[in-house]
C-alpha cells in the first residue's frame, strides 16, 4: 500500500473530511458528435453534450472534459464492454485509463475556499454548479475537478506522480484557511 493510498481523514487542522477514493475503472473515450446517442446506450447512460457537464446513471459517470472528450466513471471493469463493442463498427477512441490517476473527496462548507488556493477557477456555486466538470490545475498539478453533486463535495483526480504533492498543498491550504476563520 503506497502512502497516498491510505485514508487521511481530515486535513490536518481544518476539520475537512478528505479521502481517497475507492479505486475504480476510468476511461477516456473520444468521438464523434454524430455518435454520441449510440456511445450513450452502449454506455447504458446519457454522454452529456454540453461542455464542462457530467451525467451519472447507475453508477456510471460521464465527465466532459472536451468537445469531443469524456473521461467515463465505473466501479465494475465491465461497464465499457459495450462501447469497445461499438469501435468495432463506430470510429472512436476508448482507452482504459485506470491505474494512471488517483482520486480524492474533499467536503465541508470551506472545501471551495481550500480548492481556491490552489486553483485560478471562480469555485462559487454560480460558476461552478453541481455537475461541472473540468480539467484544471491545483499549484503545479494539472487535475480532473469535479463537483458531483449539490453538497458541498468535489472531486479531485490527478496523475499518480502528484498525489504527495498534492495531498500536501491541500493540507496546508486547508491550514491556512482555517487559521484565517478563526482570527476573524
Amino acid at each position: 500500500m503506497h502512502d497516498t493510498d491510505k485514508p487521511i481523514g481530515h486535513l490536518a487542522g481544518t476539520g475537512l473530511p478528505f479521502r481517497p477514493l475507492a479505486p475504480g475503472h476510468q476511461w477516456a473515450l473520444r468521438l464523434r458528435a454524430q455518435a454520441i446517442e449510440e456511445a450513450s446506450a452502449a454506455w447504458q447512460a446519457p454522454l452529456d453534450l454540453a461542455p464542462l457537464a457530467s451525467s451519472s446513471r447507475d453508477g456510471r459517470h460521464a465527465l466532459k472534459l472536451g468537445p469531443d472528450e469524456w473521461l467515463l466513471i465505473a466501479q465494475t471493469a465491465d461497464a465499457a464492454d459495450g462501447l469497445a463493442a461499438l469501435a468495432r463498427s463506430t470510429p472512436l477512441s476508448l482507452v482504459e485509463i485506470s491505474d494512471r490517476e488517483l482520486a480524492w473527496e474533499l467536503s465541508g462548507d470551506n472545501a471551495a475556499q481550500v480548492l481556491a488556493a490552489g486553483c485560478p477557477l471562480d469555485l462559487a456555486d454560480a460558476s461552478f454548479p453541481p455537475g461541472r466538470a473540468t480539467r484544471t490545475v491545483y499549484g503545479h498539478a494539472e487535475i480532473v475537478l469535479w463537483r458531483p453533486g449539490a453538497e458541498r463535495a468535489w472531486q479531485v483526480r490527478a496523475l499518480r506522480s502528484f498525489a504527495s504533492y498534492l495531498t500536501r498543498h491541500l493540507a496546508h491550504a486547508g491550514r491556512q484557511c482555517e487559521s484565517k476563520r478563526t482570527h476573524q
